[in-house]
């Protein structure tokens, strides 16, 4: 027979704790042995390895966007809700990637795939991710503690460290479960000079550490109490791009861009057995640090090289290029704040007649603070234009009253606060023993302001301070109907309503951007930009059959999204302007499967396919109808076998290997683009090994056919880079039970 985690896991993807094949929905559960095993340790490997989730790499960690069923969006607020327990750690994409937390004690992952705006909020409208960490146990004083050792080809050395310890500190009332991690990463892209000499190798390496602690406490009377904290520190080196005009694993920055990463997350969840129901509380909090480096050379410092060459007395001198190859780093310091709140009451299945009725209610509320600084210098710009032209910047022609104090080009401080109270309700009726219909609706409120202040060269003829503020409003319904057509086997059909709150819009120079926003439709410099909804039709079957040898699940979907949040460039005044431009249809379905092939040997396989196109557009420039929505591959398919075997001496040989494809995707909305199309690429993690009582010894290999091919050509601030996979890393871990 199949283990249990191939159909019956438990999962709490309704908020409440039931197996995978009774949720009508789409959803993966993958335990932490399984990600272990198949060496996912990244979201990004998580993409490849679970049908519908797609991932688009913004050089390095805080910049990187995760998509689901083709709803994918780099503009305006996120598409895909991020969980950690049950507290939302959810970033808009204005001034951030997603947040990923580092894989430490998981007991599962889930993916939710469709919109979850029901339960889980506005920005849940592709689906979610929901990152479940082990409980502490009342019961079991033990932990483990683990190392592995790595090298990666074109890089270096690698290392990892884990360990986890759990305590019942008083017998069946309190437990104790704490768990700690440090992982290094050596780079694999190398820094040149412009004559071509090797300044750095490996520059983006990067070091990870993450601790996480829990305690669970029952004081009896139905009462149970579990304060949890988890931290993480990620500092990196440099963004893992390379330059292709230099080759593969070779860029020539003059600025470095390092970038560091803290996250702090806070909760309190308390439970109270009611008899005929929990009631449950979840109080949250989270911090998010990004500090972070961008090579602005080429956009600041080279700039302002070409405005003295195009002034007619400097000109004739053809000096801006000492100027152009000043460094021009830009400093971006973003910290974000959340508070939350949810109380809820969840129906007790025993009280409410067995299966036939349950339901659930409940109220939330969040605070969402983000604080930008964001600073841009050509170093060196006043003392070189001093020494070229015999005067300051700021007496010239070029530049006349404009004065760079300790080389600044901008400054800006930016500033936005998110409120959003919300009212949901869910609930199931059970039409006959086998026929189940659940019916719920989520009422959000959300208010957004926003402040932006700037001063310095590039700052333009804007206010020294710009404010706005926007409210939003909506409803999320959803309505279900799952039928048992046998004891192993569900079938269901659903219909779920999906948004994201709107959003204020950065300020637009009115006088010199007004041709441009009238092209698009507007007549007013907008201050906001609207909520964009979805309603995402559903069909899937999941179960057991050939005795519970074979295991599967599967959905077929069609979404319309109206109203789509994108940001626009202006093609004449330079700016870009966040606003609602077309709509959008997206259909597929993803297909997992896991089948006993002998008692020794699984099989696992993962089908994903997204078709999703422009239906509509608002403007003459930028995206058009029939075109492909960005980073949404076409089809995923993953492939995969499980070997264990238990010898007479009862030591245990295990194997694993996982082949994910990724087919053809869109990067660019511009046929011209590099990025236009993306290739279809494949990637291979294997590992053997041995198990001898508690201890645990194998060796692995990600990437092990050293895949080179360009998966994404992304053009940041006008240069044309590449991102690849990382090259071939292997390496032995051992592992030790207590």
């Amino acid at each position: 027979m199949l283990p249990p985690e191939a159909g019956d896991i438990v999962v709490t993807a309704r908020k409440r704790r039931e197996t995978l094949r009774s949720v009508p929905a789409s959803i993966s559960a993958l335990s932490g042995e399984t990600l272990a095993s198949r060496q996912i340790r990244t979201v990004e490997d998580l993409s490849r390895a679970t049908p519908g989730v797609s991932f688009q790499s913004g050089g390095g960690p805080g910049t990187d966007n995760i998509q689901v069923r083709g709803i994918s969006s780099t503009s305006g607020n996120a598409t895909v809700g991020i969980y950690l327990d049950e507290i939302a750690i959810t970033l808009p994409n204005v001034y951030n990637g997603a947040i990923e937390p580092a894989f430490i004690d998981l007991a599962r992952i889930e993916v939710l795939r469709g919109p979850q705006g029901t339960l889980f909020g506005a920005s849940s409208m592709g689906g979610s991710l929901r990152f479940i960490s082990n409980a502490p146990s009342l019961t079991d004083l033990g932990g483990s503690a683990n190392t592995s050792l790595s090298g990666t080809k074109h890089g270096g050395f690698n290392h990892q460290e884990q360990a986890t310890l759990n305590v019942p500190i008083v017998e069946d009332r309190v437990a104790v479960r704490i768990a700690g991690s440090i992982e290094r990463n050596s780079g694999y892209i190398d820094n040149y000079d412009d004559a071509g000499n090797k300044l750095n190798d490996g520059t983006n390496a990067d070091t990870i550490k993450a601790v996480r602690a829990s305690v669970l406490i029952k004081p009896g009377s139905g009462w149970s109490i579990t304060p949890s904290v988890f931290y993480q520190d990620q500092n990196v080196r440099d963004s893992s791009v390379f330059y292709t005009d230099l080759g593969k694993y070779q860029q020539s920055k003059k600025v470095r861009e390092p970038s560091r990463i803290k996250l702090v997350v806070a909760g309190l969840t308390v439970e109270k057995e009611l008899g005929f129901a929990t009631l449950t509380s979840v109080s949250g909090y989270f911090r998010h640090t990004f500090d972070r480096t961008i090579d602005g050379t080429f956009y600041n410092s080279e700039y302002l090289g070409y405005l003295a060459d195009s002034n007619p007395p400097f000109g004739l001198a053809n000096r801006g290029s000492a100027i152009g190859n000043l460094p021009g780093p830009e400093y971006t310091n973003t910290v974000t704040r959340q508070f939350s709140q949810e109380v809820r009451l969840t129906s007790n299945a025993a009280a409410a007649g067995g299966q036939r009725f349950s339901w659930i209610v409940g109220l939330y509320a969040s605070d969402q603070k983000i604080r930008r600084a964001d600073n841009a210098y050509v170093v060196g710009l006043n003392q070189t234009f001093r020494d070229l032209y015999g005067i300051p910047p700021e007496q010239s022609d070029v530049f006349p009253g404009s004065a760079f104090p300790d080389d600044s080009v901008a400054l800006a401080t930016l500033g936005n606060r998110d409120r959003q109270y919300a009212a949901f309700g869910d609930a199931t009726l059970a039409l006959t023993p086998r026929l189940k219909l659940t019916a719920g609706v989520r009422y959000t409120h959300a208010r957004e302001t926003s402040s932006l202040a700037t001063t310095g060269y590039f700052a333009g003829s804007g206010p020294p301070v710009y404010t706005t503020d926007a409210k939003f409003n909506a409803a999320t319904p959803k309505i279900s109907l799952s039928y048992d057509a046998s004891r192993d086997i569900t079938v269901y059909g659903l219909a779920a309503r999906g948004f994201r709150v709107g959003g204020a819009t950065p300020y637009i120079p009115p006088d010199i951007c007004g041709a441009d926003l009238a092209d698009i439709g507007l007549t007013t410099v907008p201050r906001s930009f609207k909520s964009d909804k979805l309603w995402n039709y559903e069909v899937g079957a999941k179960g057991r059959v050939l005795g519970g040898r074979l295991t599967f699940n599967g959905a077929l979907f069609l979404i319309d999204w109206s109203g789509i949040q994108q940001t626009l460039g202006l093609p004449t005044c330079g700016y870009s302007v966040v606003t609602n431009a077309g709509d959008a249809r997206s259909y597929g379905g993803e297909l997992e499967v896991r089948a006993e092939l002998t008692p020794d040997l699984f099989a696992h396989a993962s089908l994903g396919t997204v078709h999703s196109k422009l239906t509509s557009a608002s403007t003459d420039f930028g995206p058009r109808a029939g075109q492909h929505t960005l980073n949404a591959p076409e089809w995923t398919l993953a492939f995969g076998l499980d070997y264990r075997h238990v010898l007479p001496s009862q030591a245990t040989l295990f194997g694993h290997v996982l082949n994910a494809w990724t087919g053809r995707s869109y990067g660019s909305y511009n046929v011209a683009d590099p990025d236009y199309v993306r290739p279809v690429y494949n990637t291979v993690n294997a590992d053997v090994g041995v198990a001898l009582g508690r201890l645990e010894i194998s060796v692995f290999a990600k990437n092990l056919l050293n895949s080179k091919k360009i998966i994404q050509r992304p053009s940041i601030l006008f240069v044309a880079e590449g991102y690849t996979l990382r090259p071939l890393t292997a390496g032995g871990r051992v592992s030790y039970r207590f």
